[in-house]
């Protein structure tokens, strides 16, 4: 009985956990804090992020499929934001 279960564990996709740290400039914090709350309701909408805040921080949370992550990871920082989505320095 346990090695069907096992089995069952095997075939099922690994997840990933991402945290990324920000610490943007106090004077605007509350514009990034904005922006990347919209960015993040347009890419991650099937709900497996979570975005936290400090007085001085924001981190984001990412919880993705192991492929999904490496697809993420070959796109770099530049497969962020989508055109519609303008994240500009303060």
């Amino acid at each position: 009985m346990l090695g069907g279960i096992a089995n069952k564990r095997e075939m099922k996709m690994p997840r990933k956990i991402s945290v990324v740290r920000f610490k943007p400039k106090p004077e605007c914090f509350d514009e990034f804090l904005q922006n990347i709350q919209d960015w993040h309701a347009q890419v991650f909408a099937d709900g497996d992020h979570r975005l936290m805040r400090t007085d001085e921080e924001v981190v984001a949370i990412v919880v993705r499929e192991s492929e999904q992550l490496q697809e993420n990871m070959k796109r770099g920082v530049r497969g962020g934001p989508s055109s519609s989505t303008t994240l500009r320095p303060c």
